[in-house]
């Protein structure tokens, strides 16, 4: 039995895409990586703003821009797994033994620092299929959304 076809609004995955950049912006301030935080999250912040906008107002240039966007922030979120996953492989090994408060206080944040790289490698993979996916509605559509302008 084949599986009922899924209907997706690109106004709901852009807010998605909004919503994760937001969401990754704020574990990058928490992980104090301030550059992380501004330079990949805007592009997936930015994607999502332009694909709930070309739903909206339907200019081409919009339509294109927004194209090209979630282009961008495919590879920002390709840029962001790489890099995710190697500080989550370089943290990883056996932590030392608790033997006293400043190390067991240590050994706390670096768990909790690999829990948070994880959540936001998890993110990352999740902002590439949605990019992906909200590219492909816009290139199905565009055609449409350019024709009622």
């Amino acid at each position: 039995m084949p599986l009922p076809a899924m209907k997706v609004d690109l106004k709901s995955l852009g807010t998605i895409q909004t919503m994760i950049g937001a969401v990754m912006f704020m574990f990058g301030i928490v992980t104090q990586n301030i550059t992380f935080a501004v330079s990949v999250n805007s592009a997936f912040f930015i994607s999502g703003a332009l694909a709930i906008a070309s739903v909206d107002y339907h200019h081409p240039r919009l339509v294109k821009s927004s194209l090209v966007m979630n282009l961008i922030s495919t590879v920002a979120a390709i840029v962001a797994l790489v890099v995710l996953f190697v500080d989550v492989v370089r943290m990883s090994g056996e932590l030392p033994p608790c033997q006293d408060l400043a190390k067991c206080a240590l050994i706390l944040l670096t768990v909790l620092l690999r829990g948070t790289l994880r959540v936001l490698l998890v993110f990352s993979v999740l902002e590439i299929c949605v990019s992906i996916w909200t590219f492909v509605l816009t290139w199905k559509t565009r055609d449409s959304l350019e024709a009622t302008s």
